[in-house]
């Protein structure tokens, strides 16, 4: 039998309904910041702002699909997309993972009417989930967006609603950082990242190694086995180690598993999942971002750090997942008994 072809998928909500991207497609997810209202033929594209130095539209996934929308507030995202050079904005409530999906079980969706911006769905754990069809989500055409000065847009403005003077603020603030240019635009070089607390620092993974998320509570205890294996997981029959990154990078062992999460990661055929505090955040690195490993840090940390980045005014490290693998296959599977299954 050939190798099952699995893609990886971002799953993401919009006004209770479930739609999920391909990984390769995102750019950066940010929080909603303030728009600019834009004068277009097409109603679902609901303004736009600076990203970066490019001026990008936002779509309104549920206008788009002649479907209700509702009020915007401080808590939605704009998930940041890239295909074929184009770059655009998708408004969003609540994110939720990154999934392995087979090409195969995929079924295809059956169109109503001319709206192709979904071309399948599919049953994730998160429930019935519609696969975005980028390519025709990306067809419209704006004309010079950059020399709209001074127009109005009273759906825009019933959108956003009145807003407080500490929501004012916190969307402008959001716009003033999202604006600030940096040495490149092209994303093709760009690498996807995800962002992680271990205490109160930061660490990342490329996306490309993420199979998903799980809560640490799915975690079953292992007697007799060494610090750094927190336990196992249940991957839908497959029994996963879960090493306990904190004393693996740290040499400091968490203290329980309420709230925290567990990131499964794939290397070579090989998967285990990597305890941690909690999940960030999902974005995008050049590698003129990526800086040496600090001198400083200890042996054992800097041993499995491959740079840094700075990260909400912050240091995060950048795991390298070839060492964390190489170092764990001496010692897992000596630990790892068929006792687990009982």
């Amino acid at each position: 039998m050939g190798m099952k072809i699995k893609n990886s998928y971002l799953v993401f909500e919009v006004n209770k309904s479930l739609y999920a991207l391909t990984s390769e497609n995102v750019v950066e997810l940010i929080w909603l910041p303030e728009l600019n209202p834009i004068e277009t033929t097409y109603s679902f594209i609901v303004g736009y702002f600076n990203f970066r130095g490019t001026i990008i539209p936002v779509i309104d996934l549920s206008i788009r699909q002649n479907l209700k929308t509702k009020k915007y507030s401080t808590n939605d995202r704009i998930l940041v997309t890239s295909v074929n050079s184009i770059i655009f904005g998708i408004h969003i409530h609540e994110i939720y993972n990154v999934v392995q999906i087979e090409e195969g079980s995929l079924e295809k969706f059956i169109h109503k009417d001319n709206s192709q911006i979904i071309s399948h769905v599919i049953n994730t754990e998160f429930g019935l989930t519609q696969i975005l069809n980028i390519n025709d989500l990306s067809k419209f055409e704006l004309s010079d967006i950059e020399t709209k000065k001074n127009i109005t847009n009273t759906f825009l403005s019933k959108l956003i609603g009145e807003l407080s003077e500490r929501e004012k603020e916190i969307y402008n603030k959001r716009k003033n950082s999202y604006q600030i240019q940096t040495k490149t635009n092209d994303y093709s070089e760009k690498i996807s990242y995800v962002f992680f607390r271990i205490f109160n620092e930061f660490f990342c993974i490329e996306l490309k190694y993420i199979l998903e998320f799980v809560s640490a509570e799915t975690i079953s205890r292992i007697p007799c086995t060494p610090k750094h294996i927190t336990g196992c997981y249940n991957q839908r029959g497959d029994i996963l180690v879960v090493l306990d990154l904190s004393y693996i990078l740290k040499n400091i062992e968490s203290t329980g598993i309420e709230n925290k999460k567990i990131i499964v990661v794939k290397y070579n055929e090989l998967s285990l999942g990597f305890l941690v505090d909690e999940l960030l955040d999902v974005t995008y690195l050049t590698s003129n971002s990526i800086i040496n490993t600090p001198l400083d840090q200890k042996h054992s940390e800097k041993e499995f750090l491959k740079g840094t980045f700075t990260f909400k005014e912050q240091i995060a490290g950048i795991l390298n997942i070839q060492k964390i693998f190489e170092f764990e296959k001496l010692n897992v599977e000596e630990y790892v008994t068929p006792e687990i299954n009982k």
